[in-house]
Parts: C-alpha cells; structure tokens; sequence
C-alpha cells in the first residue's frame, strides 16, 4: 500500500530539521535550508512510518535528509535497502538525521559510509569530507581540502609498504612518535576523506588499507600538500652528516636520468632546524660555492629503509608544481620505475 506523502511549498515546522539547519551551520559551516516542491511523491507506507523525507539545499545544493522516526531498532544493512526506495528527485545525495542512535549503530553506519547527523552530537558526511565525533565538538573539525601532517605521514607510511596490516592508534603513535590522541584525530580525518577501511575490536579503532598503494596513491595524491614548509640556504658543512637526507632535484636525480643540481639539497624535520639553530647554524643569504638548501618538512622525511633519500611519494609531492619540464619528466621517470 502506498501513502502519498505531498512536499508542499511550505513544509510543516520540524524541530530537529531547525536543529540540524543551526548545527550544521555551527559546527560545519554548511547552510542548510528547506527545499520545496509541488509535486506529490508516493512512498511506501511501511517506509513513511519509519522515515520522513525532506529535501534540503545544502550550500546551494539539491541533498535528501532522511529523518529517522526511532533509532533504536534501525539496521544499517536494511536502511541501505529502504533509502533506495525513497524519493531522491533530482537531489544529489542523502544523508540521515537522527535524534539519537546507540553506538554501535553509529559505528555501523560508519563502518557502510552511510553519511548521518546526529544533531548536537555526531556528523558524518564522507561526501563534504567532514566528520564530526562525539565529545569532540570543541576541535570543529571541519571541510578538509588537504591532509593534516600527520594524516600525511599515516598514508606515505602505507604507500612505502611500511604498515604491518591492521594498525591501530596506539601502534601508531609509538611508530611516529605522534600522541595517541593526535593519532585518533589522524583515524577521524582519514575516515572523513574516505581513505583507508576502519574496524572495531572492542574499543579499539583498527585502520588499514585494503586497496592496494598504487590505488591508494591516485586517490589519496589529490588531497595531500606539499612536504616542505620551508626552504633555507646554509653552508653544506653545517649539515651533520646523520642529516645528509638527499631531497628535492639532488634526490630525484638519483632515482631518474636528471642531471643534479649544482646546489645540494636536503630535508629535515622542523625539530632538527631547531636543533642547528641553537647550535649556532647560520642562514645564507644566497647561493654561493660551499652552500645547500635544507628543506625543512611539515613531517619527519626520514624512513627506515631510505637512509640516503626521501621517500619517492613525499618527493613527488614537494616537486608536483615545479614547472622545469625536465623536473616533470623525471618525476614520472620515477614513478613508472617504482615496484608497486
């Protein structure tokens, strides 16, 4: 049996649609308002007792919320089943809105990429690429055009084959010396980017990357930023040699048939520049016979397995919008050599 549900011009005031509307304006920066149409649509009874459908414009976008009726028994499994029966029109996505839901529903719904806003308590949108997580409103993690610099180092670890698996914050954090709370923040904003499968062993959130790295590059490449903060000329005697890490065109030069540059170049960490500053190390104002550039890193550029150059996925990065053609061509020189 079919119940014909009408979207009038003017929908009947809901609260929790005003709630979401001030929430996702608040915490997200996403203006929400109602979008009307005329036209009838008929939904099935049995759907209209456990979901109210409104469309919504989102930032000047056409999106479906699905308003929950009770959140208790829902399954996400079958919700995914009832939300194709609904009535989309020409709106671009949906989402769910919900005034609450038990947690391991909300861990489900992650778990499917089911995007939901839980009003006042959790987002999740992979389609904006935002999350938002319980207790954590006070950081507003927002829209993420570009990875954070340890979100950045958790992928080009998992590009150079140097995570075992499954991996969880915990682990993590004592592989990058990161905090485990920094590390929880890096699962949040690989989960809002849809990077990565993420799963639950009790409490524990366990991250790996199922896709493979060649995969994983192409679609993670797009949303990272160049490595260095920060380009310095010193004397190449003020450089230890524990920190003689090859970076730039004098690393790429060793892994493609580009000539070298004249001026060696290095990275480091921002943590070690400091370290040579209040060690007396001088900066040079321009380039003369004896100097290098030291490339300071937004994250440690030191691997392992590299003891003499950069990783060639960070390398890549830091010279992406170099515009010497001969740059360009040994960029991909290197990266059709490198055994996926």
């Amino acid at each position: 049996m079919l119940l014909c549900i009408k979207m009038l011009l003017r929908w009947p005031v809901n609260p929790l649609q005003q709630y979401l509307e001030q929430y996702l304006k608040e915490a997200m920066g996403l203006h929400v308002s109602p979008a009307p149409s005329s036209k009838p649509v008929p939904i099935p009874h049995f759907l209209a007792q456990l979901y109210e459908p409104r469309p919504l414009m989102v930032d000047g976008q056409l999106w479906l919320g699905v308003f929950l009726r009770e959140g208790e028994d829902l399954k996400p499994a079958t919700f995914e089943k009832h939300v194709r029966q609904l009535p989309w029109g020409e709106a671009t996505g949906y989402f769910l809105v919900a005034k609450a839901l038990p947690s391991y529903v909300r861990s489900r719904l992650v778990e499917r990429r089911i995007p939901f806003v839980i009003p006042g308590r959790q987002v999740y949108l992979p389609q904006w690429r935002m999350a938002l997580h319980p207790h954590q409103a006070e950081e507003r993690l927002v829209h993420i055009d570009k990875m954070s610099p340890a979100t950045q180092l958790v992928v080009i670890l998992a590009l150079n084959n140097r995570l075992d698996g499954v991996v969880s914050p915990q682990r993590l954090a004592g592989q990058t010396l990161y905090t485990k709370m920094t590390m929880t923040r890096v699962w949040n904003e690989l989960e809002a980017l849809g990077l990565g499968a993420q799963t639950r062993e009790g409490k524990q959130r366990l991250l790996s990357f199922p896709e493979g790295r060649k995969a994983l590059w192409e679609k993670a490449r797009p949303l990272m930023r160049d490595p260095v903060q920060e380009r310095i000329l010193i004397l190449g005697n003020d450089v230890p040699l524990h920190l003689r890490l090859l970076a730039g065109e004098s690393a790429l030069a060793g892994q493609s048939s580009l000539v070298p540059p004249s001026v060696l170049v290095y990275a480091m960490s921002r943590e070690d520049w400091r370290r040579l500053e209040q060690n007396g190390v001088q900066r040079v104002p321009w380039e003369e016979p004896g100097t290098c550039l030291v490339q300071v890193w937004r994250y440690t550029p030191q691997l392992a397995d590299m003891p003499w150059h950069v990783d060639p996925f960070s390398l890549y990065l830091s010279l992406q919008d170099e515009p010497d053609e001969r740059v360009q061509l040994a960029l991909e020189e290197m990266m059709e050599q490198y055994p996926w």
